[in-house]
């Protein structure tokens, strides 16, 4: 639900770059539910995930012109 709110409210190029983080979750969720760690170059992407999310997070909304 929170996720289909985000890309109403979002520019479609910011809120499609956030929709990565699904694949961190799903490995967080199989660590907790079914114990299976990934493994180191799977660790590396989610780190790079995370960190592009932040960025697009942090970045200034453009300004419009005044119609």
């Amino acid at each position: 639900m929170g996720l289909t709110y985000g890309l109403v409210s979002l520019p479609a190029g910011r809120a499609t770059s956030l929709s990565y983080l699904q694949v961190v979750f799903a490995a967080l969720f199989g660590v907790l539910f079914f114990g299976e760690w990934p493994d180191a170059m799977s660790l590396a992407g989610g780190a790079l995930v995370i960190a592009g999310s932040i960025w697009a997070a942090r970045q200034a909304a453009p300004i419009r012109p005044a119609a």
